[in-house]
């Protein structure tokens, strides 16, 4: 659970708050389950995937808020996922998931369309930061990175 912190980002017609859709793309199944603990309780995880083209295909699909994708995926790579999306005119916000520190992927992911990078070492404090700012339109780069 991320700190029982809302992340409201709109309401029902009777003024209940709505958790905001996620889809999580993650090749490692240990750390899909991570994931999907982490968000437990404020975000609705719509869809739990374990390569690109999953992921772009349950994106168009379920429509999330948010899509959360590792760098390196089989099939299609997280900066391939974030390109066929925008490309498509997906309004999902892209938070990129990696071990790397390397400024030239962090770069070719914002450019992929990628609104925040999180490292996974990170996660447990930093995914509620990036969810909670790409949601309000900015962008975030894990401190360590």
């Amino acid at each position: 659970m991320l700190r029982g912190k809302s992340l409201l980002i709109r309401e029902d017609v009777n003024c209940h708050p709505i958790k905001p859709k996620v889809l999580v793309a993650e090749d490692h199944p240990a750390v899909r389950a991570k994931i999907n603990f982490l968000l437990q309780g404020d975000c609705e995880v719509i869809a739990s995937v374990a390569d690109g083209t999953a992921a772009v295909e349950a994106t168009f699909e379920l429509k999330p808020d948010v899509v959360i994708l590792d760098v390196v995926m089989p099939s299609l790579d997280g900066p391939d996922v974030a390109r066929r999306l925008k490309a498509d005119g997906c309004n999902a916000r892209i938070i990129f998931l990696s071990v790397s520190k390397d400024m030239n992927q962090i770069t070719a992911c914002f450019a992929a369309g990628g609104n925040a990078y999180v490292s996974k070492m990170r996660m447990a404090t930093d995914l509620f930061h990036a969810i909670t700012q790409v949601l309000a339109g900015g962008e975030f780069i894990s401190a360590e990175v």
